[in-house]
């Protein structure tokens, strides 16, 4: 349908969305890149791919910031909520689905809109474009209320304007760790920087600011300030972490700080090395003087 009609009781009109895909196989990596790039002509919409699994599930696990979260697919229903609760839930860069009787999990990958939905236990969904006229209404089943200023956005249409999306799939084991699938996510989705050196006597080996042995252990952040540099490292695991850390003959001292710049405690550092524990899915922020 081309769009709702004035009194947003019935779709009119008819159109067609012509979508070309590329998908990308690699010879050592299971990952499968896929660009799916169209044309909007249609207003009112959403339009959404849909990844049939052959399995079912009644949980997803899906990635936010310095973490993931377990979710139920079905949500609760009840009366108590003014809201009604939906499936539809938001995603930094991945969703994962396991099989609750098998070995089989699925993990899907994406750069763009962060909105996923695991429908009936076994349809993956990825929006890859909403088409809305409206900053908020309070005609919605789901939300009998309003979200916000009630400001009517034509833009917002996304009409006969070029689109161009990525998203990633594997298939794997659900016995690969959810570090596997953060892993993967990363290398899709983190474009790498490339320096340019001259190969000369005069130059010095490269060493990296800091070096962690534990793959639960991510770094979120890494900057300069004020001639030090601050390390955000957080664990990704819901059990506690421990980890070595590596940092390079140059820094004197490791302090772990609060966001404000608080001083909790120095790292006690031995041959440039320091041991430090993460409580379940702890966030620390290192400085390096």
């Amino acid at each position: 349908f081309k769009q709702l009609d004035e009194k947003r009781e019935k779709r009119i009109g008819k159109t067609s969305i012509d979508l070309v895909t590329h998908f990308t196989f690699y010879k050592d990596s299971p990952r499968i890149d896929i660009k799916t790039k169209t044309f909007n002509t249609a207003k009112d919409h959403r339009l959404r791919i849909t990844f049939s699994l052959p399995f079912s599930s009644n949980k997803t696990y899906t990635s936010t910031h310095f973490g993931y979260i377990e979710r139920n697919s079905y949500p609760k229903e009840t009366e108590n909520y003014v809201e009604k609760p939906s499936g539809i839930q938001a995603q930094k860069r991945w969703i994962r689905v396991e099989n609750e009787k098998g070995e089989e999990a699925f993990t899907l990958i994406n750069k763009g809109l962060p909105e996923v939905e695991l429908v009936e236990g076994s349809k993956l969904c990825l929006t890859l474009l909403r088409s809305v006229g409206w900053l908020s209404r309070s005609d919605f089943p789901e939300r009998p209320m309003h979200a916000g200023p009630f400001l009517y956005t034509p833009g917002a249409q996304e009409e006969n304007k070029f689109f161009k999306f990525e998203y990633s799939i594997i298939a794997h084991s659900k016995n690969k760790s959810i570090v596997y699938s953060d892993n993967l996510s990363e290398n899709a989705c983190l474009q790498p920087i490339s320096i340019v050196v001259s190969n000369n006597s005069e130059n010095k080996k490269i060493e990296p600011i800091i070096t962690n042995s534990n793959p639960f252990i991510r770094i979120s952040s890494l900057r300069k300030k004020d001639g030090a540099i601050l390390v955000t490292l957080y664990n990704l695991s819901e059990k506690e972490q421990k980890t070595t850390i590596q940092v390079p003959v140059t820094v004197s001292k490791v302090d772990q700080i609060m966001i404000d710049g608080t001083v909790i405690k120095e790292l006690e550092k031995v041959e440039n090395k320091l041991k430090v524990s993460f409580d379940p899915i702890e966030i620390k922020m290192l400085k390096l003087d």
